[in-house]
């Protein structure tokens, strides 16, 4: 093949000896007929990826694609340059140091980016990503320009022949938010492709925003509960007691939206053909059907959803939560509350001593909590019912769950409870979908959100497939539709249901044998916690001292010296506070980044940038000592 194949194949082989061998194969098969096409005058030359090269004006290399150019016809290197060049006058490096090519053509972007970030000496900042989706058309590019400069930058990824789902966490892993993509939309072949990574960027941008909103909003909450709750890690056992025991049993996942009122009357049998699992806003619509699940979730700490389960009882019923659920949702009567492992940082560290609960997802909603413990248990399939994440009916919840009632309650002449509905259906961002069978039903946004997280599990557990039992909710990918009638024609499953909970018995049996080694590491965790922080706050008031030290000195002749001077001091602080096992337990309660600017941003900062360092600096010990006595004075009571 030409010289430019024969170094870039070394090159890579060189730098990305693991790609190479997996690509090897795809990569030949890239290789247009003509061994030596570069001295060729008989253009354009077709490559199998189905791009035309020519020339350009300038005599550079030049591609189209179904007629349509992907670069300039009369000089594409110095459109490129002129694409690279935009970033750095625009100061975009530092703010998003990752670059990240949503296809690349023939390559010019690329290597003018390379080029660039060498001239400008910022190499060792950025990160440059090159996605391809098809590997001939990177072949292509191999052949025609030299990716010397590109296989040069230290931090270079290159991603080729990924599915679009498997991008995403490479991304994820630099930060979407310091990203700056960009897209070669004149690529008609990989169109489809680039538009499901741009759509499931958004979404985890947008997962991302909700993620810190909701921080911010319950952050207090979650730490509040977490503490109070704390003594049920050592009394109570954890999901992981179900772990892939339901062999070959289904599972049927009661929600609470309003098409679960067509499943109500048919639950008793359903019960006998699956285990039963009941979100905690359905729980009550269950109940007036005289069925007891044999599960029920609850995992948000809100007080509201306590009303969901207030003044009932469900005696046979095995109650799963969470360690920052509201503390009143442990004196439910149930037959047992079991926990899944907590997502915050305080009831993380006192698993990692105590042992762990059993992790299961979360998606926003309890619904994809319920899901994941049927997928968890091992079910063989999961049948949802009233998972609408829609507006069906002109209504948003099932008969009977406290939502619904609450509105009646509170309805009058003025203010029926029509109004109400109203205001839930048009309230939000909303949206217009398509439910099982193809008609169309109102939706929202966030409502959206649930929806890919259910998308995309789904699709991670093909063994264990999902079905919709109400036809009139939103249609998701890879749920399918299935006639309620056709499964209640099949046999009771009353031998495995026994099975399944004659081992629930064993694994309980062990369980409350090993109540005296829970409790000494129970003991020993609270030891622990209470040493870290107090170790802690002693290491950050040390640090505020200095940062006042060098504040007091602002205009003085011995600020540069004492800057100087104590800047090690601090980096070795930095590090003892990242270094502490309980780093991650302040992280919940420490400001997020949004909220920290406003905090900073309340008093006057120097105007000199290194004391202006080092105000934000003190900023930051100061919030980090009144996170740690926060969870002192909890941890006390």
């Amino acid at each position: 093949m030409n010289s430019i194949w024969n170094k870039n194949i070394s090159l890579l082989k060189e730098r990305f000896p693991e790609l190479f061998l997996l690509l090897q194969k795809d990569l030949e098969k890239g290789l247009p007929q003509k061994n030596d096409f570069q001295q060729s005058e008989s253009f354009p030359i077709e490559f199998p990826c189905g791009w035309q090269v020519s020339y350009a004006k300038n005599k550079e290399f030049t591609a189209t694609e179904q007629g349509i150019g992907i670069h300039s016809s009369y000089n594409p290197s110095q459109e490129a340059k002129k694409l690279a060049a935009s970033f750095f006058q625009e100061k975009k490096i530092g703010k998003k140091n990752v670059f990240v090519f949503l296809g690349f053509g023939l390559g010019y972007g690329p290597c003018a980016l390379a080029t660039e970030l060498t001239e400008n000496n910022v190499l060792k900042d950025a990160i440059l990503v090159l996605i391809e989706p098809n590997p001939t058309c990177f072949a292509a590019s191999l052949c025609c320009l030299d990716f010397s400069k590109v296989f040069s930058v230290p931090n270079c990824v290159i991603i080729v022949g990924a599915s679009s789902s498997t991008v995403i966490p490479v991304l994820e892993h630099y930060g979407l938010s310091n990203c700056n993509f960009i897209r070669n939309k004149a690529s008609l072949q990989s169109k489809k492709y680039f538009d499901e990574v741009e759509t499931l960027v958004q979404r985890n941008i947008s997962k991302s925003q909700i993620n810190n909103k909701t921080l911010e909003k319950f952050a207090g909450l979650w730490q509040k509960n977490s503490c109070k709750n704390l003594n049920f890690l050592a009394e109570l056992d954890g999901v992981k007691r179900y772990e892939k025991m339901a062999n070959g049993l289904p599972a049927c996942v009661l929600a609470a939206g309003p098409s679960l009122d067509q499943v109500i009357p048919y639950l008793k049998e359903i019960k006998k053909r699956s285990i039963l699992i009941c979100v905690d806003t359905a729980l009550k619509s269950c109940l007036r059907e005289g069925v007891e699940p044999d599960f029920i979730l609850l995992v948000d700490p809100q007080y509201w959803n306590t009303r969901h389960i207030a003044g009932l009882s469900s005696p046979s019923s095995v109650m799963i939560t969470e360690l920052a659920a509201y503390p009143s949702v442990f004196r439910f009567n149930c037959r047992e509350i079991i926990l899944c492992s907590s997502l915050y940082p305080i009831g993380k560290y006192f698993e990692n001593i105590c042992g762990k609960k059993g992790q299961l997802g979360a998606g926003g909603s309890v619904a994809t909590t319920a899901w994941d413990f049927a997928r968890f248990c091992g079910c063989n399939e999961i049948f949802m019912a009233g998972l609408d994440l829609g507006f069906p009916f002109k209504r948003t919840h099932s008969k009977g769950c406290f939502f619904e009632e609450r509105t009646h309650k509170m309805s009058n002449r003025l203010n029926p409870a029509e109004s109400a509905n109203v205001g839930y259906l048009f309230g939000a961002d909303i949206a217009i979908s398509k439910d099982y069978l193809g008609n169309p039903l109102v939706t929202d946004n966030r409502m959206s959100m649930y929806a890919w997280w259910f998308e995309s599990k789904v699709a991670s557990f093909p063994g264990q497939p999902t079905f919709s039992f109400t036809h009139n909710s939103l249609s998701i990918p890879g749920i399918k539709p299935y006639s309620l009638q056709d499964f209640l024609l099949r046999p009771e499953e009353n031998e495995k249901r026994h099975n399944f909970f004659e081992a629930e018995k064993k694994s309980k049996t062990n369980f409350v044998s090993e109540a005296e080694s829970r409790k000494i590491n129970f003991s020993k965790a609270l030891t622990s916690i209470l040493d870290d922080f107090s170790q802690m706050y002693e290491v950050a008031k040390k640090g505020q001292n200095l940062c006042e030290k060098v504040l007091k000195a602002q205009g003085k002749i011995t600020f540069e010296s004492l800057y100087s001077e104590i800047i090690p001091q601090l980096d070795k602080i930095d590090k003892s506070i990242m270094s502490s096992a309980s780093a991650e337990v302040i992280s919940l309660v420490f400001p997020t980044e949004q909220q920290l600017e406003k905090i900073i941003s309340a008093q006057p900062s120097p105007n000199n940038p290194k004391a202006g360092s080092i105000y934000k600096t003190k900023v930051i010990y100061s919030e980090l000592m009144k996170g740690i006595k926060g969870y002192l004075s909890l941890l006390s009571e």
